[in-house]
């Protein structure tokens, strides 16, 4: 049996040129128009989130700074109104930090613009976050106050919780007595004015949850000033009057409640419950 052999013409052959070029053609307008989008992409995300470097001097000022964007800061304090949450600044005056604005404008008349400040402050060696965050609208912004961040501090054994006044959550063992101690968590909130104003009015609120060695648990507030200006500690969450069942359950030596079923007030003694003339009720 004889094969037969097939050939192509050479007017089919031609007839397939073009229509290869026509595919060849297509992908390559394909991948240009992705290396278009890829680029048109890269210079969105540039606008939007950009890294600089910054040289700060005398006439640096963290207000400007509302383009969204991270920004690496070196250099010396020698301006006080330059917007930084330190009270400190002179010749030498050396700082760090890193800034990141976060911009959620929707249009000119509703702006709003934060701001998250890493702070490595040379005199007085300290290094905080700090947060802000302004708002306003095609006639500028209004900056709110810098709020120091801090969260879960552990401090150790502590004699007084007094000098704690800035706002965040702290956790530690408050010693008093050679035996006597306490584990606690104390959150601390205040309404200070703007971080470099000296000698404005200050409120500041301590609420401390403790566990004693005997296995009490107390929850307390207070309030003042700040250091060396605090009120009583008083108790939080807990009844001070009802029927007899709702006497706290763990109570603090010295506790007073108001028993409306006796019909007059008791004292706990650390062991039972006492009326004013000693007697268990």
């Amino acid at each position: 049996m004889k094969k037969k052999r097939i050939r192509l013409s050479t007017n089919a052959g031609a007839n397939l040129l073009p229509r290869i070029e026509d595919v060849r053609q297509s992908v390559d307008n394909e991948i240009a128009r992705s290396k278009e989008k890829e680029r048109e992409l890269s210079a969105e995300i540039s606008n939007k989130v950009s890294k600089r470097n910054v040289v700060w001097d005398e006439n640096s000022n963290i207000d400007e700074f509302v383009v969204q964007g991270v920004y690496v800061i070196n250099g010396e304090r020698l301006n006080l109104s330059d917007g930084l949450p330190v009270r400190n600044g002179n010749p030498g005056h050396t700082i760090a930090a890193t800034l990141i604005v976060a911009d959620s404008t929707i249009n000119s008349n509703e702006r709003c613009v934060t701001q998250m400040l890493l702070l490595s402050n040379r005199l007085g060696a300290d290094g905080n976050l700090y947060l802000r965050t302004a708002t306003g609208d095609a006639n500028g912004l209004v900056w709110a106050s810098w709020g120091k961040m801090q969260t879960n501090i552990e401090t150790g054994a502590v004699t007084s919780l007094d000098n704690y006044v800035d706002n965040g959550i702290y956790s530690g063992i408050l010693l008093s007595g050679d035996t006597a101690m306490d584990m606690f968590l104390l959150v601390v909130l205040n309404n200070y004015p703007a971080a470099n104003t000296i000698g404005a009015t200050r409120t500041v609120s301590q609420f401390k949850y403790s566990l004693s060695l005997n296995g009490s648990v107390t929850f307390k507030s207070r309030s003042g000033g700040g250091a060396g200006m605090w009120g009583a500690w008083k108790d939080v969450g807990v009844p001070d009057n009802g029927e007899t069942d709702c006497r706290p359950s763990h109570p603090v030596t010295g506790s007073c409640f108001y028993d409306t079923a006796l019909g007059k007030p008791v004292w706990w003694n650390g062991t039972v419950w006492t009326d004013a003339v000693g007697n268990v009720v």
